[in-house]
């Protein structure tokens, strides 16, 4: 998804550099409209899974705390604490560029909207 949205960026650059008197601004700024709801929804959805997975790891990492305070912590347990960590790491950097992509994608709307003016 990254992939496509830095190539969509591109592409957005060049039609706002070339600046062509027979662009169809209407069009792009429709487009832009339509990727927005949709990268926003991809972004909605990550956001729902990396609070998800961060919660679970919390919760992991809350009990193996406590079970180390009254017992001695199993290896399973371990184990799924450090899964847990795993995903929430790259889980968290892909929100992050999904967030900052969606942010620049905004600005590129406006831009496109002020050439319909």
């Amino acid at each position: 998804m990254t992939k496509e949205i830095r190539e969509y960026k591109k592409t957005l650059d060049t039609l706002l550099l070339e600046n062509k008197p027979d662009t169809d601004w209407l069009h792009t700024e429709r487009e832009l409209l339509w990727r927005i709801q949709f990268y926003q929804h991809e972004r909605l959805v990550h956001l729902i899974v990396s609070m998800t997975v961060a919660v679970a790891t919390v919760m992991s990492f809350m009990s193996m705390i406590l079970i180390s305070q009254s017992g001695s912590v199993t290896i399973p347990h371990i184990a799924l604490t450090i899964l847990f960590l795993g995903l929430l790491a790259p889980y968290l950097g892909y929100y992050y560029l999904l967030e900052n992509a969606v942010q620049t994608i905004y600005v590129y709307y406006y831009r496109v909207h002020e050439k319909n003016k």
